[in-house]
């Protein structure tokens, strides 16, 4: 039986509920590999899955969350490792395949088979794409929202520049000039921080670590191994990001085939527009034949 626990009610066996307008978030925890991980669930139909990015909690996405569910999705966000309390992987399993294979027993755990939709914003989009990469015929369709994916930093006309030649403190400037060049991201600042905070306080070096290891990622090639299995890759970058560079949403938007999708925005855009991604995951969810227009919400 799964062993669950509320994270914000007292008594009961139903998990917390955030009290949005009758449809919010869920808050629950359940074991994963003997550790207790924190996750959120809402909306109702076939299961979807949201990573969250580097430093935040499914916490700071509520409003893309509830959008994703309002696609006509039961949606499961969980902490990732290193972050909202969950505990971090171990040093040999920070790869992102280990992430996959955790993301993996996650959804044993909640008792989730196959997925109609995996999201990831940032590091979770590589998450994601690890994920369903691993995992074949599992995912019927990926949507990477400024996804970290790509060795690409910047490109000259002599040279390529790859993320671990990006100085740290470049990563530190940009998340300072993202947020203060975003007036609508400005106004969220103090959700980011309710979610980045805690998780500084509470495990500054896995912070640190995690951060390492993003600066190292290569999913390229396994985001055309996903689209070469048939699965709809909707890439998606706003031209005000300053974060991951145009050339790692050119890099992945190529390798899936695809001409990828430019919003308005700073890196953290589906913060401040949860109904712009909700509008994203209905039709990442028509690509993969899961909704019809008919069922389309949006057109029902």
């Amino acid at each position: 039986m799964l062993d669950r626990t509320e994270t914000g009610g007292a008594g009961g066996s139903e998990p917390a509920d955030d009290g949005e307008a009758g449809r919010g978030m869920r808050w629950d925890t359940v074991p994963v590999d003997g550790h207790r991980v924190h996750y959120g669930v809402t909306g109702s139909g076939p299961p979807a899955l949201f990573l969250h990015g580097w430093g935040l909690r499914p916490n700071a996405y509520r409003a893309p969350i509830l959008a994703m569910a309002s696609a006509g999705c039961r949606v499961y966000a969980p902490s990732l490792p290193g972050f909202g309390g969950t505990h971090e992987l171990g040093a040999e399993e920070r790869t992102f395949a280990g992430y996959a294979t955790w993301v993996a027993g996650f959804l044993e755990a909640v008792g989730v088979g196959p997925l109609a939709l995996a999201a990831g914003h940032s590091f979770g989009g590589g998450v994601a794409t690890a994920f369903v990469y691993d995992q074949p015929g599992r995912v019927s369709a990926l949507l990477l929202a400024n996804a970290i994916g790509s060795p690409t930093w910047a490109l000259f006309p002599n040279e390529v520049r790859t993320m671990v030649q990006r100085p740290v403190w470049d990563w530190g400037r940009q998340i300072t000039t993202d947020l203060f060049h975003s007036p609508r991201q400005l106004r969220l600042l103090p959700t980011l921080l309710e979610d980045f905070v805690p998780n500084l306080l509470r495990n500054p070096l896995g912070m640190f670590r995690t951060g390492e290891f993003i600066r190292r990622a290569a999913l390229v090639r396994e985001v055309r191994g996903v689209a070469r299995r048939g699965v709809p890759v909707s890439v998606v970058w706003s031209d005000r990001d300053r974060l991951v560079p145009r050339s790692a949403f050119d890099d992945l938007r190529h390798a899936a085939g695809v001409d990828g999708i430019v919003v308005e925005g700073s890196h953290a855009w589906l913060i401040a527009e949860p109904a712009r991604f909700g509008e994203l995951a209905i039709s990442a969810l028509v690509d993969s034949g899961v909704l019809t227009s008919r069922s389309n919400p949006l057109t029902a």
